[in-house]
This record gives structure tokens, C-alpha cells and sequence, in this order.
């Protein structure tokens, strides 16, 4: 335990650009160790078995879902990509809807805007896993126009969910999808990955502002050109997390995302059924939320240095 939060010290005192680097790296270690892993002790999972444990975490028809996802975390799941959003929806039905995030970057802002100039929500791939990626390329999905943290959604009123986050001060705030899914109460659906990617923590940031205990945006405010799903070209203003707070963040630093399951946990506030090789989780966003506020009170975030 020790020698490992060394590393995440170490790790997250690197440079950007070094960071950047080394999360390439693990990031096909991890496809290539899937690989041999599947072949050493194959595990299958087919639609049945999804609807299964979609249902068995708390999932009926009419709900609307928000969905983190790695699909490599069961094993084999018979059918790929559309298989998985096929049960989702079956589970769901037509009535609810389902929003996953297409951030077209994989890695830091640094990276992303070395690469890159004008975000296009038609064509730019999702770089969130291969599942987001299949739904964004889906009939009836919308995108947000974000150049950063742009979001899809199928189903009843997808189009008016994604609608005007190009407009919001920061991607988190009043307007954008985040802050829509938590005003109507989604369901958070963790798909083989635990709360450290969830990015949906940052609506109870901005809904703060400065009574919130760090200063979790940069100053410099950059304006990146897009492209709607019209076509259009618009200029997005955004600012960019600081990055000397996010090194020690939620999502790079796992003790925190140990910390936050195990209080989550401990106060039964979601539910969790193995499925594979992995596991799924469900939460409604109420009642996350209320969590957090409560933790916050306790000088607990989803950041590792106290408040």
C-alpha cells in the first residue's frame, strides 16, 4: 500500500507532457494484456447476460441513464459494442434515454490542443472507449458541441439534452448535459470501470463557484473553433482545469477513488453485480450528489489534498 501511493506521488509530480506520455504507454499495455488474458481464461458475455445485470443493478424502463464505460473489463462480450447498447436500450425501452460522454480527447488538454484546432461534433471520434464510440455513430444520437467535454444521447429528447452546451461558461455549468442529467435525476451507470473517470463530479464545482474549496479552472479562458451537427462553425469559449489540482484529482490519483467507494459503500448508495470479468454499478445522481455535499461538509472531495 505504501510503495503504491509512492508511485502516485511520484506520478503525479511528472510533467504534463511526461504524464501525457506514460498514459500512452498504459494504454496499450492494457489492450495488449486484455488480449492475453482473454486467451489464457476466456470469459464470454452474451445480450442475455447484460440485460441480466442491467435489471439487477436497478435499471428499469423509462430510466435515463448516464453511462462511463470499458468494455474490455468483462472479457468477451459476444456481438461487440452494439451488443451491450442494444440490452441498455431493451432494459431501458424507447421512453428513456441514454447519454455517454464523446470527449474527443483521450489524454490531457496539453495533448489535445498540440494535435488539434477545430473540434467537428459530426466526425471527431470519441475517445472515451469503444462502446461511446459505436453509440456516437448510432441513428437517432446527438452530440454536444464541446470541444473538450462534448456529450451523445439517444432517445426521448436527446437532441434538446445536448442542446447549447457551446454556449455554457464552462462545460459543467447551468445548460450543459451534466447539469441537465442531475437536475432530472439520472442514473449514473458505471460500465466495468469505479468512480474515478466520472467526470459529472465537476456540476457540483461550478454550481459552488468560489464557495467551493479550490480554484478548479485556469484563468486563461481559450477559444477553440467547432463544428456543429449542422455544419455550422462556432467558436467555443472554455477554460481548462488546473492542471496542478488535477494531478491529485479523482481520476489520476487512486486512493481518492478508493476513499470515495468505500464511503459511497459503506452507506449502501448504489448497487453492484459482477458480470465477466468485471463489474457494473448504478447510482442515482440525487443520491450521489447528496453524498458529496455531505462529504464536502467534512472537508472530503474528489481531490487528495484536504480541504
Amino acid at each position: 500500500m505504501k510503495n503504491s501511493k509512492f508511485l502516485n506521488d511520484l506520478v503525479s509530480i511528472l510533467p504534463v507532457s511526461v504524464r501525457t506520455e506514460l498514459g500512452s504507454i498504459k494504454r496499450v499495455f492494457n489492450k495488449k494484456y486484455y488480449k492475453v488474458k482473454q486467451k489464457i481464461s476466456p470469459t464470454f458475455v452474451n445480450k442475455q447476460d447484460l440485460a441480466d445485470a442491467f435489471r439487477a443493478v436497478g435499471l428499469n424502463r423509462g430510466d435515463d441513464v448516464f453511462m462511463h464505460s470499458s468494455m474490455s473489463a468483462f472479457g468477451t462480450i459476444v456481438g461487440g459494442p452494439p451488443t451491450v447498447i442494444e440490452a441498455l436500450r431493451k432494459t431501458l425501452g424507447v421512453q428513456g434515454v441514454i447519454a455517454m460522454p464523446a470527449y474527443p480527447m483521450a489524454g490531457s488538454f496539453y495533448e489535445y490542443q498540440k494535435k488539434r484546432r477545430t473540434f467537428d461534433a459530426r466526425s471527431d471520434r470519441s475517445g472515451m472507449g469503444a462502446i461511446t464510440e459505436t453509440f456516437r455513430k448510432m441513428e437517432g444520437t446527438w452530440r454536444s458541441v464541446h470541444p473538450t467535454h462534448s456529450v451523445c444521447a439517444n432517445g426521448k429528447n436527446a437532441a434538446g439534452f445536448v442542446a447549447d452546451h457551446e454556449k455554457c461558461l464552462t462545460p459543467f455549468t447551468l445548460g450543459s448535459p451534466f447539469e441537465k442529467a442531475v437536475e432530472q435525476n439520472f442514473k449514473l451507470l458505471l460500465f466495468g470501470v469505479n468512480f474515478g473517470p466520472v467526470t459529472i463530479y465537476h456540476v457540483l464545482e461550478d454550481r459552488l463557484g468560489k464557495d467551493y474549496p479550490f480554484r478548479v479552472y485556469d484563468e486563461r479562458v481559450h477559444s477553440i473553433q467547432c463544428i456543429d451537427m449542422e455544419g455550422k462553425q462556432v467558436i467555443v469559449r472554455t477554460p481548462k482545469h488546473r492542471t496542478e489540482l488535477a494531478r491529485r484529482r479523482i481520476d489520476n490519483y487512486p486512493p481518492v477513488q478508493n476513499r470515495l467507494y468505500r464511503l459511497l459503500q459503506k452507506g449502501h448508495l448504489f448497487q453492484q453485480v459482477s458480470l465477466g470479468k468485471g463489474k457494473i454499478i448504478s447510482i442515482e445522481l440525487n443520491v450521489l450528489f447528496e453524498a458529496l455535499d455531505r462529504f464536502l461538509k467534512k472537508g472530503i472531495t474528489i481531490y487528495e489534498k484536504k480541504v
